[in-house]
């Protein structure tokens, strides 16, 4: 198990650093797209810089705060070179009262004009990638076609060398607030244009319609990015779209909306580029991502080790109109590349369109304590990590939609037990090559789950147990200390599944 202390500690001296030290010299700078000016010094409120390309061109310094109004929004790269330092982050946040202030990786487009009777065109820079038509309440992603003669349906469209096509009875222009064409690759990005920069707090931005990624920091360290709404990036063919890319150490990633990505809601990588250590991902909300929820991945690094990462206290789950096929947490390594030293704990799963929690190639020493899946389209656990070391307890996985609750390829270096497996009628579990529809053969042939349970667990809508749960003082002491309501636990009753009964 992660010395949890360890991970922490870092995060710790950030927090003290952050918010009880000041330095004399730091400065406060304000960003304002309506009301502000380049020409301005940006040091008060009425005398705020106006674009994002003033920002980029500064050089800023440990303390320093860069605050964006709340209600503006700005069609540009916000490029983050600067550093703090091990006493002073530099923040990246907002000010004033009303929505986020919002980056939008996009053009509007306005000036079409009819191609025929159904389709209309507009001059646009053709390179861009994905089209989003706005209406009052929703984004409608578009359907990107190879010709003009595949434009049958709403939402069709369809780019060549100089115009963007739209199917469309009426001008799109009128039919919707807004078309946006994708141009931009990020909206917040740090290392991709040079070295990364570190000891950075990116705060209460909302990020959308980039090529690549809301925010994407390659290289980082030291990095808190809380409560950030990152949304519609990408292409739904899984190409491209991040809500959040993170290539680096020590980063914590809390409070923040991630859905609707055409890859991945939060992406933890290596490439290779840089060591990836230490991360902690919690409290987030994730949903409607079109390939995983929270991915953790190892792209075939063998430089480094994607390691020490904490996965806790996080909401994911698919709509039931979603037509995406999102695994909700997953770790991955590609031949070459290696992930060691992962907890995942106090997590609420739901509804996943894939898998809830699936641990794939490469990923060694693994503990997956109190989570709680409820109805994914396939396995609720999924451990496909051949002989690499597990520990998986008090977790409740219930679906009665595929072939098994939970799936272990390679029994080998697994404790997996004090569990609550359900499912209305079909098998249980999937253990090296064998199905089991029967408890009491499960646990004999595997020797799993002595101390589990095999029934409902009694579940209300939030996904908490009621009183009379079979899963109440059920569990075992892994050393945690909250469960996922914040209730602190009784090490001598503990609770199977996310949340301690109150």
């Amino acid at each position: 198990m992660i010395n949890i202390k360890k991970v922490f500690i870092g995060h710790l001296f950030v927090f003290i650093f952050v918010f009880g030290y000041s330095v004399t010299n730091a400065k406060t700078y304000y960003v304002d797209s309506r009301k502000g000016s380049d020409g301005n010094p940006g040091t008060a409120i009425d005398s705020a810089w106006k674009s994002i390309a003033k920002v980029n061109s500064q050089k800023f310094f440990p303390g320093d705060s860069i605050l964006f109004k709340c209600g503006s929004e700005w069609r540009e790269e916000l490029i983050i070179y600067s550093s703090g330092d091990s006493l002073n982050y530099i923040t990246f946040g907002s000010y004033g009262t009303g929505k986020r202030p919002k980056i939008l990786g996009s053009v509007m487009l306005k000036k079409f004009v009819p191609l025929n009777s159904t389709v209309w065109k507009v001059k646009a820079d053709t390179t861009g990638n994905w089209l989003w038509f706005v209406s009052a309440d929703t984004i409608h992603w578009g359907n990107k076609k190879n010709g003009i003669d595949e434009l049958n349906s709403d939402g069709d469209f369809f780019i060549d060398g100089r115009y963007v096509y739209v199917y469309g009875i009426e001008n799109p222009a009128r039919k919707f607030l807004s078309v946006e064409l994708s141009v931009r690759d990020f909206g917040i990005v740090s290392g991709w244009y040079g070295k990364g920069a570190g000891k950075i707090k990116i705060e209460n931005f909302e990020l959308l319609f980039t090529k690549n990624a809301g925010i994407r920091i390659v290289g980082g360290e030291d990095w808190i990015i809380e409560n950030c709404v990152s949304h519609h990036n990408g292409a739904t063919d899984e190409s491209d779209g991040q809500g959040i890319q993170y290539e680096g150490e020590n980063g914590l990633f809390t409070k923040n909306i991630l859905y609707e990505n055409g890859q991945h809601g939060l992406y933890l990588s290596a490439f290779g580029n840089a060591p990836v250590s230490n991360n902690i991902i919690e409290h987030n909300t994730v949903f409607d991502n079109y390939h995983t929820g929270i991915d953790i991945m190892n792209n075939g690094d063998s430089l480094h080790t994607l390691k020490n990462t904490v996965v806790r206290f996080n909401k994911v789950y698919d709509n039931i109109n979603f037509n995406g096929k999102e695994v909700g947490i997953q770790f991955y390594a590609f031949n070459g590349g290696k992930i060691e030293n992962v907890e995942v704990y106090y997590n609420i799963l739901f509804n996943t369109k894939g898998i809830g929690i699936s641990v794939q190639d490469n990923t060694d020493s693994v503990y997956i304590f109190n989570n709680t899946v409820y109805q994914p389209l396939s396995t609720c656990f999924t451990l496909d990590n051949d002989s690499g070391y597990v520990e998986m307890y008090n977790n409740i996985g219930l679906g009665d939609n595929y072939y098994a609750i939970i799936f272990i390829h390679n029994p080998v270096n697994k404790k997996v037990d004090y569990n609550c497996w359900f499912r209305r009628s079909g098998n249980l579990a999937w253990v090296a090559g064998e199905y089991f529809g029967d408890w009491n053969v499960y646990v004999l042939k595997t020797g799993f789950d002595k101390h589990g349970i095999n029934a409902d667990p009694l579940l209300t809508r939030e996904l908490k147990l009621t009183e009379n749960s079979p899963c109440v003082n059920k569990g075992k002491y892994v050393g945690l200390q909250k469960d996922y309501g914040n209730k602190k636990l009784d090490d001598e009753k503990i609770d199977i599944g996310a949340y301690e009964c109150f």
